[in-house]
């Protein structure tokens, strides 16, 4: 995390698709914080914007994950919750193969 004028930045690792992708994939990038315009912006390692949006009346910013130990269970749920989507691709495509005969 460092403050820079204009706002603050993190750096980050982030999949840029969640929902369509069969293999989940982290990027390297930046979240900045724009303060004067209370815009977030996603940055990829090049410097270019991947996503943004401005907060809304009342939302707020929690910075988490201050511990190396925040960031272990972070990394364990979030291999629990691939694993359990893998599972659950290949019970979808055994039950499509029942229905199609394929």
């Amino acid at each position: 995390m460092c403050g820079v004028a204009g706002g603050m930045r993190w750096r980050v690792r982030y999949a840029a698709d969640l929902v369509s992708a069969s293999q989940i994939r982290l990027d390297e990038g930046v979240l900045w914080l724009r303060l004067e315009a209370m815009r977030m912006v996603l940055l990829d390692a090049d410097g270019k914007t991947v996503d943004a949006r401005f907060l809304k009346d009342g939302e707020r910013i929690d910075i988490g994950l201050q511990q190396e130990g925040d960031a272990g269970e972070l990394r364990s749920g979030a291999e629990l919750v691939r694993t359990n989507t893998m599972q659950l691709m290949k019970l979808c495509e055994t039950a499509r193969q029942g229905i199609t005969g394929g």
